[in-house]
């Protein structure tokens, strides 16, 4: 003898309900941050940074003069010229690296905004990191040599100062900004 035919149906009718499930669940599942959005994030966190922002905008607006004239001292002519060149640089890289994660729909998923937020707020902790240690007693003396030394001086204080690799994961952030698409 056989199955009845209603117990069948009923069968076959779990088996359609569990598999429309599986296909809308899996089809709700929050999208697993790629390892290109995270470092997006973790830029925009270093390089977001408040305090860096506010000095370069004040160095600007303290001293307009595109050949920064304000002071005879040479070190606040070469850290103004450089502060000068830099803003609009960094204003549009915050822009790109913005307007990328807000594509990728940062912010528009729960799930997906925590590790964001974690990546971001690991460039912040990075970039406070480094200015504390630039901004140390070690850190001055170092560059304050270095104003008219070149290049080789201050990598040879980056070096110096950069005991846990912070310079490095903050170093990839040019290569981040290449890898964007707009």
């Amino acid at each position: 003898m056989g199955r009845p035919v209603g117990c069948v149906s009923l069968r076959m009718a779990w088996f359609a309900i569990a598999l429309i499930g599986m296909t809308v669940t899996a089809g709700a599942q929050p999208q697993v941050p790629s390892d290109l959005e995270l470092s997006v994030a973790y830029c925009l966190g270093q390089m977001k940074d408040e305090s860096l922002l506010a000095e370069l905008e004040q160095i600007a607006a303290n001293d307009p003069d595109p050949n920064c004239k304000m002071s005879a001292a040479p070190d606040y002519v070469a850290i103004c010229r450089k502060g000068q060149q830099a803003l609009p640089d960094l204003r549009r890289d915050i822009g790109r690296l913005q307007t990328y994660l807000l594509a990728r729909g940062f912010g528009t998923w729960a799930s997906k905004t925590l590790p964001y937020t974690m990546a971001i707020n690991r460039g912040k902790a990075d970039a406070a990191d480094w200015k504390a240690r630039v901004n140390s007693a070690e850190g001055r003396a170092c560059f304050s040599r270095c104003l008219a030394g070149g290049a080789d001086c201050t990598a040879r204080c980056v070096q110096q100062l950069d005991t846990g690799g912070i310079n490095a994961r903050m170093g990839q952030c040019q290569g981040v900004l290449r890898a964007i698409p707009f």
